[in-house]
């Protein structure tokens, strides 16, 4: 039997994961604990085998960890979106969705590599920075509100190395 999760909301989903349970494989979602639960229920992410929480044992609780930083670092990037024309005082324009939506899918390939952004900013010029580490390479994206999308390699040296990617290259670049 498989169980999916039926809450659409993006602000409650996580990439979706395969849970093998005594045999079994189920597609769960790790989500936090929903306001109408009630308030006795400590606060926090749980895992949802669809709408029925499951408490993790200690070899996922790791994985709801990591999940949540991640969550977090999504939920910034939203917030983006929420930023006035001249956020910056100066003449920063407002994020577009593209900006943001291309910015979460770089979220989500480093979330299955297991690699946090170390910077994750807006921009005076309209774009999304997200910053990361990978061995002795920094990783620099600029998301911009135009569609475009530059990767910026860095290597140990310092030297840096430009690339325009497409928005249906970004998954394989990250």
């Amino acid at each position: 039997m498989i169980a999916t999760n039926t809450n659409t909301d993006p602000k409650f989903l996580t990439p979706s994961k395969t849970v093998n349970t005594q045999g079994a494989v189920y597609d769960a979602v790790i989500r936090r604990r929903p306001k109408a639960w009630d308030s006795n229920v400590p606060s926090g992410w749980y895992m949802f085998i669809g709408d029925q929480p499951r408490v993790p044992s200690s070899a996922q609780s790791y994985s709801l960890a990591l999940a949540s930083e991640f969550e977090d670092v999504r939920d910034q990037i939203r917030c983006f979106g929420d930023l006035p024309g001249g956020w910056d005082s100066y003449r920063a324009g407002p994020m577009s969705s593209v900006a943001i939506e291309n910015a979460l899918v770089a979220v989500n390939r480093l979330q299955e590599f297991g690699i946090k952004p170390s910077r994750v900013a807006p921009t005076s010029d309209g774009s999304i920075l997200i910053r990361y580490l990978r061995e002795e390479t920094k990783f620099e994206w600029e998301f911009y509100s135009d569609g475009e999308n530059l990767r910026i390699e860095i290597d140990q040296h310092g030297n840096e190395a430009y690339r325009e990617v497409p928005p249906d290259e970004i998954p394989n670049l990250v």
